[in-house]
This record gives C-alpha cells, sequence and structure tokens, in this order.
C-alpha cells in the first residue's frame, strides 16, 4: 500500500471516530500516526465508543483491524514529554 494510500485510509478512520465523540462525551487527544487517542469522562461510554470504533467503523471497505485500548482512573498532562 503506497504511503498516500495509507495516510487516506487513516484520514478517513479518524473522520468517521470523530463523528461519534460528542454522542459519547468524548474529545480527541491527539493522534499518533495512525493511533487516534480519545477521553471520554464515562467508563461506560468509552466502551460503548470503543465497541463502535472497532465494530461499525473498524469494518468498513479497506480498513485494517481495529483495537481499541483504555485506561481508567486519573489521567496526567505533561508538557514536554
Amino acid at each position: 500500500m503506497a504511503d498516500r494510500e495509507a495516510a487516506a485510509i487513516a484520514e478517513g478512520f479518524f473522520s468517521s471516530a470523530r463523528d461519534l465523540l460528542a454522542e459519547h462525551g468524548a474529545r480527541e487527544v491527539k493522534t499518533i500516526g495512525d493511533a487516534l487517542m480519545l477521553r471520554a469522562e464515562e467508563a461506560d461510554a468509552a466502551i460503548r465508543l470503543g465497541l463502535r470504533l472497532a465494530g461499525e467503523v473498524g469494518i468498513r471497505h479497506r480498513y485494517p483491524s481495529v483495537r481499541v485500548g483504555m485506561q481508567a482512573g486519573v489521567g496526567w498532562r505533561t508538557v514536554g514529554h
């Protein structure tokens, strides 16, 4: 797969994922390559969002496997690290 094609697939995934954020009380933290880091206020909403990302969004044409990882609890924001 060419770099531009891979970038277009990632952007398509990001766009579809972003469309679901408000519905789940989530927001985008950042992208890292082809990964999207999100934050949700409620754990149950994060789980529902993760299931939708892996199930609905992830099965769309030409998307590679979508994996979802989660962490619960206090997150720390650092600058420059």
